[in-house]
């Protein structure tokens, strides 16, 4: 995103096809990174055992052995 950004940042010193290339990629990474946030938002909405783990730095046992059945405490 940093570089495609850039270079439409500076779109007078690249040349026209360079700049279209940058702003399609640009485009598709945006979208991308749009929906794996979303992805990563709904994941978290739909377990409030994870989020308090994210929270607080610990889950239930019962969780933790659901969840990740090779974690050994």
């Amino acid at each position: 995103m940093l570089g495609t950004g850039l270079l439409m940042w500076f779109a007078g010193l690249t040349p026209l096809a360079r700049r279209t290339g940058a702003t399609f990629v640009h485009d598709w990474l945006a979208l991308t990174v749009g929906i794996v946030l979303a992805g990563h938002i709904g994941m978290a909405l739909a377990d409030p055992e994870a989020r308090r783990g994210m929270r607080t730095g610990s889950v239930r046992r019962e969780w933790a052995r659901r969840e990740h059945p090779l974690w050994r405490p």
